[in-house]
């Protein structure tokens, strides 16, 4: 809890990288997904090990749980993978969220019933808690990648959606509802998670 009495969650960050060992906490937040379940891909080089502290990515995530973050190693997220990334305002916080939209969706959620889709199609999101709100603007539109707009928007060549799976509390997300797009330089790497 920040003094200022918005709520920070907090992840426990040990890293092993040819023989040395990175601690440091790390701020981490939750993304809901579009896609549910796990990517089926193969683990990449582990990039960190994280212990869950808070509530932002229950029920996938809770709080004490030990996760590991994977690189992606040349290719791209996928809709519904978890994610770490570094925070643009503050480069030595990651946080932890669900990729809704890829570059070139859009992304749709009702003010009256709280449905996500993504482009017209309703997401099944079986692992969100709490009903999703709008909270900057209700329909975000995702540049495709690799072309001006991308870079104009993003400052990247390809930009991603994210919210926390706990939607209990919209306020206290720092997820994409509030205004920001996760490039892909930001992306620390991929953690699975069984939903």
């Amino acid at each position: 809890m920040k003094g200022d009495g918005s709520r920070e969650e907090r992840f426990d960050v040990q890293s092993g990288i040819m023989g040395r060992a990175l601690c440091a906490v790390v701020v981490v937040f939750a993304m809901a997904v579009a896609c549910g379940g796990s990517s089926g891909r193969s683990d990449g080089v582990v990039v960190g090990e994280f212990e869950m502290r808070g509530v932002s990515m229950d029920p996938t995530l809770r709080d004490g749980d030990k996760v590991k973050a994977s690189s992606y190693e040349g290719v791209t997220p996928k809709r519904g993978e978890v994610i770490v990334f570094r925070a643009t305002t503050h480069p030595d916080r990651s946080f932890i969220k669900r990729v809704i939209g890829v570059p070139g969706d859009t992304i749709e959620i009702s003010e009256a019933t709280g449905d996500v889709s993504v482009n017209g199609a309703l997401l099944e999101e079986l692992y969100v808690s709490g009903p999703t709100e709008c909270i900057v603007k209700c329909v975000w539109t995702l540049p495709e990648a690799n072309n001006d707009e991308a870079r104009q928007r993003c400052g990247s060549e390809a930009c991603y959606f994210v919210m926390g799976d706990n939607r209990e509390d919209p306020g206290d997300s720092a997820d994409s509802r509030k205004g920001f797009l996760v490039t892909t330089e930001s992306i620390v790497g991929r953690v699975e998670v069984n939903d």
